[in-house]
């Protein structure tokens, strides 16, 4: 956290610590001290409702909160092909904050044979938007059981407002089974950069 203008330690915090003819200075110290704390938590103060900023850690998102194109079959735990040789897109918006950055990104997936294809690209897409490849494609090695790949060296640069980080996985099922490519979730971990 950064340093604060007026630290609150408990001597300056207890209730009537101040003279009766210091009040009027007590409240506008509080009201300056509370909207510097604020605004490292919320986008503006000034609207209704907040919008949070991000304030970073571990978050796992489920492959249902992305947008899938292609048919599919969609159980609540996995999305996969609906057919054999077939191919569906799930984009996903990491929805992170003003603020973050992206330190790594663990997507789980099967991919059950060398015939099927799972490739993850990670985006980052201005407000404007503009799409940047940031890491990609990743086609992680065929495994007889679920994994998870780790992707990292995401970004450096702390997300402004209206930019989004959008992971783009493609799964391509084998031959023999629609099953052969599936994903299950995405997990997050991000940092919050103060003071943007």
């Amino acid at each position: 956290m950064p340093g604060y203008t007026r630290p609150w330690d408990p001597p300056n915090m207890l209730l009537g610590s101040r003279d009766a003819d210091e009040i009027d200075d007590a409240v506008r110290d509080f009201a300056r001290d509370l909207d510097e704390r604020l605004k490292d938590i919320i986008k503006d103060v000034l609207a209704d409702p907040w919008r949070l900023k991000a304030l970073g850690g571990k978050i796992r998102l489920n492959w249902s909160a992305g947008h899938v194109s292609g048919v599919a079959l969609t159980f609540e735990q996995l999305v996969c092909p609906s057919a054999i040789s077939s191919t569906i897109r799930i984009d996903l918006d990491l929805g992170l904050g003003i603020g973050s950055v992206l330190k790594s990104l663990a997507p789980r997936f099967l991919r059950a044979t060398a015939g099927a294809i799972v490739t993850f690209n990670l985006y980052r897409i201005d407000a404007a938007g503009v799409s940047t490849l940031v890491v990609g494609p990743v086609t992680p090695a065929n495994s007889a059981s679920i994994q998870d790949v780790l992707i990292t060296n995401t970004s450096v640069t702390p997300l402004a407002d209206g930019d989004v980080f959008a992971l783009v996985t493609t799964l391509t099922s084998d031959g023999a089974s629609p099953l052969s490519a599936q994903l299950f979730n995405t997990l997050i971990d991000a940092d919050r950069v103060w003071g943007v």
